[in-house]
């Protein structure tokens, strides 16, 4: 069995991957070492404070050679592949790694981002996809799921709710709509909560962070309408 040439390649591609990853943007970069059907690392995001947040990042790695120097090109990939990454757990990025240049394309594999070819499927990258220029801004983007996402849609009306309930002066029968309301709430958190600790990967710790919250404000709530029901109900 050899080692070829396109086998050295790659192998070089995907250690410079993870190399610029780390040392560059910051974020742990773990390599897939065994068999893989289009995935080839895995980033984990570290925030500005250097926590691990517990979001994740698929990558799909192209390896290129030093005379392939255009900032603009196109990769194709198959039905097989745009399904897999487009239905992936988490978001998949597609990198194209040139080490000899020392440069690295990145760029979201989403409906989005690619294109319909003749046989096949396809995604464009330009100078404005490079890692030293848009890198770091589009795998933090990534760290959180996107608002059209159905845990993140239920988070966003969850906490709307909680800002339009108000506090104080109120009769008796607005406090008790609102200790209705603020109930659903305590039910619909409890849904997310399920589902955000089913999937790890992809709801890290940024999402659990405002879930929390989103439970702390709807507990605050629910003890200041409690005690304003007695008062008004007790006279106390």
């Amino acid at each position: 069995m050899q080692f070829t040439a396109n086998n050295t390649t790659d192998q070089i591609g995907i250690h410079y991957f993870g190399l610029r990853i780390t040392r560059d943007l910051g974020h742990i970069c773990r390599l897939n070492t065994g068999p893989d059907v289009g995935i080839d690392a895995t980033i984990e995001l570290v925030d500005s404070q250097r926590a691990a947040t517990g979001a994740y990042v698929a990558v799909q790695i192209k390896t290129t050679r030093a005379e392939d120097n255009k900032d603009e090109f196109i990769r194709y990939f198959d039905e097989q592949h745009r399904e897999y990454w487009i239905d992936h757990r988490v978001p998949v990025v597609f990198a194209v790694v040139n080490p000899d240049q020392e440069k690295i394309w990145l760029k979201h594999v989403a409906s989005h981002t690619i294109e319909r070819a003749e046989k096949s499927w396809k995604i464009s990258f330009s100078a404005a996809d490079e890692i030293k220029q848009n890198g770091q801004n589009l795998l933090m983007k990534l760290a959180k799921p996107d608002e059209a996402d159905g845990v993140m849609r239920r988070l966003s009306a969850v906490k709307s709710t909680l800002q339009n309930i108000n506090v104080i002066p109120l009769s008796l029968d607005d406090i008790g709509n609102n200790l209705d309301v603020l109930e659903d709430m305590r039910s619909e958190l409890a849904i997310i909560t399920q589902i955000v600790d089913t999937d790890p990967h992809r709801y890290g710790h940024i999402v659990r962070k405002e879930l929390n919250s989103l439970k702390v404000r709807r507990a605050r709530l629910d003890s200041e309408h409690s005690y304003q029901r007695n008062v008004e109900i007790n006279g106390m």
